[in-house]
């Protein structure tokens, strides 16, 4: 089975969440960490003072970006250009343009996005 080696920008609560998150997860290693706040550096991980530099980070798989969401199509752009997969936070983009420039970064890496949104199978959604 591969194992697949994930970048987190942004390490704040829900950043710090899914590495927790995907700790156990025997597939899944989170190899590396960007953020703007360096008291926020986990142990055991590359960590990056910027987005940028975690992005061109050749041993990682997959970005996952816990940004605040204005910056989340930027972030997921130059990921997919860079031949990452990419899980964005909801919401994925904070525009229907921003939104449509990472489904055709997408198309034209090959490569994998998708949108954190769990909620969907909260019982209180359902109702």
């Amino acid at each position: 089975m591969k194992r697949y080696r994930i970048g987190l920008i942004g390490y704040g609560g829900f950043g710090r969440f899914l590495h927790s998150a995907w700790s156990d997860i025997p597939s899944v290693e989170v190899a590396a960490v960007a953020d703007t706040d360096p008291t926020r550096e986990p142990s055991g991980v590359s960590f990056y003072s910027d987005w940028q530099g975690l992005i061109d980070d050749p041993m990682l798989d997959i970005v996952a970006v816990a940004t605040p969401p204005a910056t989340h199509a930027t972030i997921a752009v130059a990921a997919l250009r860079r031949g990452k997969h990419v899980l964005v936070e909801k919401p994925v983009a904070t525009s229907l343009f921003d939104a449509n420039q990472i489904l055709g970064e997408r198309d034209r890496a090959g490569r994998v996005v998708v949108v954190d949104f769990m909620l969907r199978f909260n019982p209180i959604m359902e109702a």
